[in-house]
């Protein structure tokens, strides 16, 4: 992706299942930030790290929702909008998943019109499975 410019992010995230075991992930990567029409994007590359290598993330963010668009050796759309439920389709290798999210907070934060954070809790279901409480915070270094 050539458009925008190029910044460092700071990705943090953890996943609780129902028993309270959290899983947390933490890395540094490089990404691009940029603004079309009314929305806001940040994306990166994933690695190794994240268990999603061969695939791009895409963080769409407008005034009230957030998507997290990932395609390539995954693909899927999640939406975010605080309170609501939204359901999709999460494609691997493996095959089909059906996702519901259960936004709990969204929280966007701009200075001098940039964005410097954006925070994500949402309730994840895979499937019939069990719920897992999913936080996620991404700090932008413009």
């Amino acid at each position: 992706m050539n458009e925008g410019t190029s910044v460092k992010l700071h990705i943090k995230s953890s996943q609780a299942d129902s028993q309270g075991s959290v899983d947390t992930m933490e890395f540094y990567t490089e990404g691009r930030y940029y603004e079309k029409k009314d929305s806001r994007y940040i994306s990166y590359e994933e690695s190794e790290i994240s268990g999603l290598e061969g695939t791009t993330t895409y963080l769409k963010l407008g005034r009230e929702e957030a998507s997290l668009i990932r395609n390539g050796a995954i693909s899927s759309k999640m939406v975010f909008k605080p309170g609501c439920e939204t359901k999709n389709i999460y494609k691997t290798a493996y095959g089909d998943f059906d996702l519901t999210i259960l936004t709990r907070k969204l929280d966007i934060e701009v200075c001098n019109n940039l964005i410097n954070s954006v925070y994500l809790k949402y309730e994840l279901v895979m499937g019939s499975g069990d719920a897992f409480v999913n936080e996620m915070t991404i700090s932008v270094y413009h």
